[in-house]
């Protein structure tokens, strides 16, 4: 099965449009497309699996790890899209520091369980669930951008859709590697705009449209997304300015 599924993959990454009409025709497509998923899926996590478990067996360093956090919110205040006066930012970088404190000797105190092991329970719950994130994420926005092909002509019924656009995971067996430092973010970049690609040929095979027509299926579910996230975190970050500097 997982050899099957790899040979997918394989097939996926460099576009053959025949694996993506065979997809499209099989009777068990939703089926494949499920594992291939979880497959690939739990192969690039198997590594990041392996790393978390060993790091449970080293002795904590807290203050590396304060110093990390602190470094990263500080680098989010250098990108606000817009300027704070300095006692306004004296007062929030305040209350982000207490939190810090709170947060961190919560951390350090006793568990019922040995370190190691609540380490590789962690470790293991968050690999067997990212399987199952990725394949809620994946068959919601399918819906959505079947939905959209469907207004511009499209013929895929739902479980066409879902076997074709399963494809889009197979260039996620790069990350990997994500775990290696400046590396990881590299990858998680080519594999994203990969599985775009991937993900924009299965629409345009599944619904018989055009690369135009499929890209503009592909990408308008997340553009509404965007904009409606956007309508409503930006008038929260005023609002938390206002009352901050009043």
């Amino acid at each position: 099965m997982v050899g099957e599924m790899l040979q997918l993959a394989r097939r996926a990454l460099f576009l053959d449009t025949q694996t993506f009409v065979a997809q499209r025709e099989a009777r068990d497509a939703f089926r494949k497309g499920v594992l291939l998923v979880v497959v690939i899926t739990l192969l690039a996590g198997s590594l990041s699996f392996v790393v978390s478990t060993v790091k449970g067996f080293l002795p904590p360093r807290w203050d590396s790890q304060r110093e990390e956090v602190e470094d990263q919110i500080s680098q989010v205040f250098k990108f606000l899209p817009f300027e704070m006066d300095a006692e306004t930012e004296r007062m929030i970088a305040g209350s982000i520091q207490a939190g810090l404190d709170i947060g961190f000797e919560i951390a350090q105190l006793p568990t019922p369980l040995p370190r190691p092991v609540k380490g590789f329970l962690q470790a293991l719950g968050g690999w067997v669930t990212a399987p199952l994130l990725r394949l809620g994420g994946w068959m919601g926005y399918a819906f959505w951008v079947l939905l959209v092909a469907k207004l511009l002509g499209g013929r895929a019924t739902l479980s066409q859709m879902l076997g074709c656009t399963a494809l889009y995971v197979a260039p996620q067996i790069l990350t990997i590697l994500q775990v290696i430092p400046c590396l990881g973010a590299i990858l998680g970049f080519v594999a994203f705009i990969w599985g775009l690609v991937i993900y924009v040929k299965a629409t345009a095979v599944a619904n018989e449209l055009s690369l135009g027509r499929a890209l503009l299926a592909a990408i308008l579910p997340a553009a509404v997304l965007i904009g409606l996230i956007s309508l409503l975190v930006i008038p929260l970050v005023l609002l938390i300015v206002i009352a901050a500097v009043s």
